[in-house]
């Protein structure tokens, strides 16, 4: 969710060690981390997609943890 390229592509070869470190250590198949990496992938654009621009005004809906649940909240930035 950064909008310079270079750092947006560390980032996801970076998102990749976890899920080789799991099957090096024999706890995931190549087919569980793919399905989770394209999970988080996928939640990540969820989330970035959240975002409006009004005039300058960023509006996004972000998670609020709340005792006994969770919940939505807006944010705005001006």
């Amino acid at each position: 969710m950064v909008e310079n390229p270079w750092a947006k592509g560390g980032l996801y070869v970076c998102s990749t060690f976890c899920g080789l470190s799991r099957m090096d250590a024999n706890a995931h198949y190549p087919s569980q981390v793919f399905l989770g990496w394209s999970l988080a992938f996928a939640s990540s654009m969820a989330v970035n997609g959240t975002e409006l621009e009004y005039r300058g005004m960023t509006v996004k809906a972000v998670p609020l943890p709340i005792a006994n649940g969770t919940g939505v909240a807006m944010e705005a930035r001006w």
